[in-house]
């Protein structure tokens, strides 16, 4: 339901008034019985009832477009037209309107049917109907039905062959449920002047076929485009081909055709000035398109249509065809976007009631969190239990610090069963550089596997609880990649296409491999462009002010539409993000970056209300709460390992020599775990014990990385040693080492 079929049912009407024409000639000359004959041998030269079709009448049952078409040609070759059809309809040419289906039958040398493969049709022409038709006529069908409910009466047509009355038959049939005739058409087999067709009248000519394909598109086309729905088989016909004016939005609406359904999309659209609204049924579907006068028709008007129809998970499920948990996923993401919770007042359209939806404070305490596993012990037990799901984990650090390696291990992991720690679910990977990460996932895949660390994910092998059939191509299958090369393409597939394929291929893990790429070379907001404006730099014009505010604008939908996909499909989100060189504040190393940031002294001044004033004039609200947003970062943080990390700054636009992770504040305030990799110039020590067998620690001697935990909203900051191994990253912890 709510898919439209688009059918071009007359672009092959020229084909089959071709056919008929060629069964009438034919038939008149006995074309086939003499092309049969000699075909064995026989030389019958004769010309006894054989006939010039120029000056005969051409009766047609069922006028229409066929009827017109083979009118024309018919009267070309000399021929009367005589015609009935249930329908007042206009004559083409010199062909006659005729007041019953007998009185065609009468007068009629060659009768051409012309009906639908409908109940009330079938034995149209029957045993009466034919003792009416002329002696030596001939019956033409080129049927759209099967040969098991035919419009004529095939016994009948027989005896009337056999016994002179009718002179010869042409019949284009249906097999019968795609097999062979059979007896349908037996009693017509072997008679003389009978032509017998495998519905050819179906089946197009190479021009039909060009011109159905051009019309289809063409429908497609100003479907996308208008919401006309001419030319739809199984849908109400609309045909919204105006234009549409400026400062109007069209609204096309698909529901079931139930009572109550237009009351509460007027409650929705009626709080705007509609220009045109037109409605439509058929079959239990309704087709609604609106035109709606606005300068900014924001896109809750779509969801609220959605909202208004449906009623329950239950009837949305029957009613799109989808799973109910799918049904109500949409139902729970759109009350999310219409009715916001929180400390703010929300906003209400007027004549509409404010409607809170929220889940319990004792659901919420029985609802255990839920996290994708490492795969390794001493790194979960950092991150609390491993990845969270339902937000957006962010991993950066510099070049080589195996944030790669983290995301791609999670892209195995999260198709464990849950039992296990994962998610029995897909994942996606978002490539948005040059690299590659097939050949590494299955390198990763494939150790994991040879000690023993892939388990069993197919259904049949988890319940015999057999690890031995596990392939790597299994875990590979469920590993979706898709290469990003700009900013645009990211936006729209992140935001439209990647729910819809998360939702058929149960994708529940999300890779942005990096999300800054495709920002890179950009302008964007940052306080180092106000501080060089602030001295004396003048350079930075409106315009840049402008494209800097535009992109920190993509930064932050592209954050918001990551967050509600992670909601919606309970999926966790990882996005690797790249790192810049801090910007050394003048006012010391002393104290947090973020409060130094904050700071009034006289010799750097750079408080919120300085930045919003160098920005060009943007307003004040597009910069409003990022010294709010500074400081509850900043209480997150834990003091030592700040002071443990020497690239302290990674909130504020000032600080030490450290790193900061790129796209600033728009996106920062997306990200609910931070994370940070980084590389020690220290590698693993010979003689520190182990406890692993094979003995791939001592013989690589790897660097050693930090993974520090930045904030999160549900353990405090800390840290932890790992290396990077053939089979991922892995904590020393796990591995039985102590410090060095």
């Amino acid at each position: 339901m709510g898919i439209p079929v688009f059918t071009a049912p007359f672009q092959h009407q020229n084909a089959i008034a071709e056919l008929c024409i060629s069964f009438i000639v034919l038939l008149a000359r006995k074309i086939g019985d003499r092309s049969k004959e000699i075909h064995s041998g026989e030389w019958n030269k004769v010309s006894a009832n054989c006939y010039e079709v120029r000056g005969k009448t051409l009766g047609i049952v069922g006028y229409a477009h066929l009827g017109g078409q083979l009118g024309v040609m018919a009267e070309a070759m000399g021929m009367r037209v005589v015609f009935w059809d249930e329908q007042a309809v206009m004559p083409i040419g010199r062909a006659e309107s005729k007041p019953s289906v007998d009185a065609v039958l009468a007068s009629s040398d060659f009768l051409v049917l012309n009906v639908e493969a409908a109940p009330e049709n079938v034995g149209l022409i029957g045993k009466k109907e034919l003792a009416l038709m002329k002696k030596g006529s001939y019956l033409i069908n080129p049927s759209f039905g099967d040969a098991s409910d035919f419009e004529v009466d095939i016994p009948a047509l027989a005896d009337a062959l056999t016994s002179g009355h009718l002179e010869g038959a042409a019949i284009d049939a249906e097999p019968s449920g795609g097999a062979a005739p059979g007896d349908a058409l037996a009693p017509l087999q072997g008679l003389k002047n009978v032509i017998l067709t495998p519905s050819l009248s179906l089946h197009n000519t190479r021009e039909s076929e060009i011109r159905i394909a051009h019309e289809v598109a063409t429908l497609v086309a100003h479907y996308l485009q208008r919401g006309s729905t001419i030319g739809a088989s199984n849908f109400p016909s609309i045909a919204s081909s105006w234009p549409l004016s400026e400062n109007t939005r069209r609204i096309c609406n698909v529901h079931r055709n139930v009572r109550g359904v237009l009351r509460e999309i007027d409650l929705v659209v009626g709080n705007y000035n509609v220009g045109k609204q037109v409605l439509d049924t058929k079959d239990g579907i309704g087709y609604l398109v609106v035109d709606v006068q606005t300068d900014d028709v924001a896109t809750e008007v779509v969801s609220q249509l959605a909202t208004a129809v449906s009623y329950s998970p239950s009837d949305l499920s029957q009613a799109a065809g989808i799973p109910q948990a799918a049904a109500a996923a949409v139902i729970k993401s759109a009350c999310s976007v219409l009715f916001p919770i929180g400390l703010r007042n929300t906003p209400v359209a007027p004549g509409r009631k404010q409607r809170v939806q929220g889940a319990t404070a004792l659901s919420l305490l029985r609802a255990a969190p839920r996290f994708v596993t490492t795969g390794d012990s001493g790194l979960d037990a950092t991150l609390g239990g491993g990845v969270p799901v339902g937000c957006i984990t962010e991993l950066f650090g510099e070049s080589g610090a195996g944030k790669t390696q983290l995301a791609l291990q999670l892209c195995l992991t999260v198709q464990w069963r849950e039992d296990q720690g994962g998610l029995a679910g897909g994942a996606v990977y978002i490539a948005t550089e040059q690299w590659s990460p097939v050949g590494r996932l299955a390198e990763m895949a494939s150790v994991m596997l040879g000690e023993g660390r892939l388990p069993a994910v197919v259904d049949d092998q988890a319940a015999t609880g057999d690890a031995e059939g596990v392939d790597v191509s299994t875990y590979l299958n469920n590993i979706h990649l898709i290469h990003l090369r700009d900013a645009e393409t990211q936006h729209h597939i992140i935001k439209y296409q990647l729910p819809i394929f998360m939702e058929k291929n149960n994708v529940r893990l999300v890779v942005v491999d990096s999300i800054a790429a495709n920002f890179r070379g950009g302008a964007q907001f940052d306080p180092s462009e106000s501080r060089c404006l602030e001295s004396g730099n003048a350079e930075g014009s409106s315009t840049n002010q402008e494209a800097r505010f535009e992109q920190s604008r993509a930064i932050l939908q592209l954050g918001q539409s990551l967050k509600k996909t992670a909601d919606m499909f309970s999926a966790a989100i990882v996005c690797v993000n790249q790192v810049s060189a801090a910007i050394r504040d003048q006012g010391g190393s002393g104290s947090h970056p973020a409060l130094t940031f904050l700071s009034a002294s006289p010799a750097v001044a750079y408080t919120p209300s300085s930045v919003i004033a160098e920005t060009g004039g943007l307003p004040s609200s597009n910069y409003a709460g990022i010294g709010r947003d500074l400081l509850r970062i900043s209480e997150q943080l834990d003091p030592s390992v700040l002071a443990a990390d020497s690239t302290a700054g990674v909130y504020g636009f000032s600080g030490t020599s450290g790193i900061v992770p790129t796209l600033g504040i728009a996106w920062t305030n997306a990200v609910t775990l931070r994370l940070k990799l980084r590389k020690l110039q220290r590698r693993l020590s010979h003689n520190d014990p182990q406890q692993t067998s094979g003995g791939h620690v001592r013989r690589l001697s790897p660097l050693i990385r930090v993974l520090t935990v930045y904030f999160a909203p549900h353990i405090p900051s800390r840290t932890c040693e790992a290396v990077v191994l053939e089979r991922g990253v892995v904590s020393l912890e796990s591995l039985g080492f102590s410090h060095a």
